[in-house]
């Protein structure tokens, strides 16, 4: 029978090129099942090259979007070189930066309790005084002092007595207004407060007297 038009225009070079061509689909097809089974296919390909240029790098300094002071997180190598390190904002995670961070651990917490130990030390010291005793002006026939007696009073006489500098903003004291007993309070340290008896009393009073009447 006669060949087809098809059949007729179809060399023998062709049908090698042809062969070929579906030959090197079929090889593609058994490569790409490969590394499908094989690290979760081309998934996988791109995390690990995603992975391969982050790197491990220790906070030198707090940051408000990477974290706290040595901390170890994973960022971009070009935002390390570009930002990053120039800042002084972290460094490369080895050894020797990690052995800095402890003993700056270390040292950071001698100091803060060496700040308490002294912190106590005041607080006892404020504390041991007893009563503060301010004399006011009084208005006649009543309890009502003029004026009123402030924070800036009861600093100023708590660094006269024991020579402990003290902030005025440390010191909390009620609204004064009138003769009577009130307690104050110095912060010192952070969780180290001392609280300071108050006694406002009228000018020329003596202990053991009758207070004026209201």
């Amino acid at each position: 029978a006669p060949a087809s038009g098809a059949a007729r225009r179809l060399s023998p070079r062709r049908v090698r090129v042809a062969t070929v061509s579906v030959l090197a689909m079929a090889l593609l097809g058994c490569i790409l099942v490969l590394v499908g089974a094989e690290g979760g296919g081309f998934e996988a390909m791109g995390r690990t090259r995603a992975t391969k240029r982050k790197l491990s790098i220790v906070l030198m300094k707090d940051d408000k979007f990477l974290g706290k002071t040595g901390d170890i997180i994973k960022v971009k190598r070009g935002h390390f070189r570009n930002w990053l390190f120039p800042h002084g904002i972290a460094q490369k995670q080895d050894t020797t930066i990690m052995k800095q961070l402890e003993q700056k651990d270390k040292d950071q917490k001698i100091v803060i309790t060496k700040m308490y130990t002294d912190a106590m030390e005041k607080k006892q010291k404020i504390e041991g005084h007893g009563v503060w005793i301010f004399p006011k002006k009084v208005r006649e026939g009543t309890n009502k002092i003029y004026g009123s007696l402030t924070a800036i009073n009861v600093a100023e006489e708590i660094v006269k007595a024991t020579a402990i500098p003290i902030r005025i903003t440390s010191v909390e004291i009620p609204k004064v207004t009138e003769l009577g007993e009130y307690t104050g309070t110095v912060e010192l340290a952070d969780e180290v407060t001392a609280y300071v008896k108050i006694k406002v009393v009228a000018e020329g009073f003596v202990e053991g007297e009758e207070p004026p009447a209201e």
